[in-house]
């Protein structure tokens, strides 16, 4: 299974790399329905769930999903059909999952493609943390882990202060400063 997810941020890879408040995150997650062309499937095994989880965990609230920005697309572009979503916040993140109950009919009209699902998260602000980010796929009861996507996201305090010259890190903070001419 090519299972397989990555995040950027302002079109760069963030994967294992810092970020800070405000930032978009852009996830893009590729699900593997390669190999299940032309296929026999059993009613045994048809009527059962197919499906796909992803699972973000947020250990500070660090980021709040656009529950608008999810777009499922095939091969060719086109928005898939036929899958139920479900979005549930977690007391640690998010876990957002896609289903269907007709993985028979589902699979006969995606199988032979890699599908990908795309959405964004905002950092919230005076937030800092990790954002960490998982893939399952679900295909008639059998699962497959993909990898495991991680955003670190650090606080920026700015600090006026005053110095002698550029570049000193010697700070005259309350204290008498002559003027020269």
């Amino acid at each position: 299974m090519n299972l397989l997810k990555k995040v950027e941020v302002a079109g760069e890879d963030a994967n294992g790399k810092n970020t800070i408040t405000n930032d978009l995150q852009t996830y893009t997650v590729n699900i593997d329905y390669s190999k299940y062309v032309n296929l026999d499937i059993s009613d045994n095994i048809g009527n059962s769930e197919v499906s796909f989880t992803d699972t973000m965990t947020d250990d500070n609230n660090v980021v709040t999903i656009d529950p608008n920005s999810f777009t499922l697309y095939d091969e060719n572009g086109n928005i898939v059909s036929g899958l139920t979503k479900e979005i549930t916040q977690l007391d640690d993140g998010y876990q957002i999952k896609y289903s269907t109950k007709d993985g028979k009919g589902f699979i006969r009209q995606y199988g032979g493609q890699i599908l990908k699902l795309k959405y964004q998260a905002k950092v919230n602000d005076d937030a800092s943390g990790t954002v960490k980010n998982t893939i399952v796929q679900n295909n008639f009861g059998v699962e497959y882990a993909g990898n495991t996507t991680s955003v670190n996201v650090v606080e920026t305090h700015p600090k006026k202060d005053i110095v002698a010259e550029i570049g000193s890190n010697d700070s005259l903070d309350g204290q008498t400063i002559p003027l020269t001419a």
